[in-house]
């Protein structure tokens, strides 16, 4: 699966943004990202990575808006999105651009299946 550029805006209340990619690969979601001031867009920090088991989500979603779509993950422990930028609680969103809503539904369909099968291992 092809990496999907995202951001997330907005934190510090506006001071800094997070620019990266999000990956599926081997039932992990590989993100990378760095901080961009949110000012005057100066890069800030080295380029930071993570790696989420898909075993700790409980939902992955694709929120639609006109311009930009939200990948919604919400994990099944606070300790998940740990340490990650724009999180609220168990929920990560990363803003995609209208750009890439096709690679992000593909996305969500794959995730979506991983968890199926995660879940049905796990009843057997």
């Amino acid at each position: 699966m092809q990496s999907i550029p995202f951001t997330i805006p907005n934190i510090n209340h506006g001071f800094f943004t997070a620019e990266g990619l999000i990956k599926l690969e081997d039932e992990y979601l590989h993100l990378e990202y760095h901080y961009k001031d949110g000012i005057i867009g100066a890069y800030k920090g080295d380029v930071e990575r993570r790696q989420i088991p898909v075993s700790k989500l409980e939902e992955v979603r694709l929120k639609r808006r006109l311009f930009s779509h939200y990948l919604v993950l919400r994990a099944s422990s606070l300790t998940v999105f740990e340490d990650l930028p724009g999180v609220d609680g168990s929920v990560l969103s990363l803003k995609i651009s209208r750009k890439y809503r096709r690679q992000a539904d593909r996305m969500v369909s794959e995730v979506s299946i991983l968890l199926s099968e995660i879940q049905l291992d796990s009843i057997e």
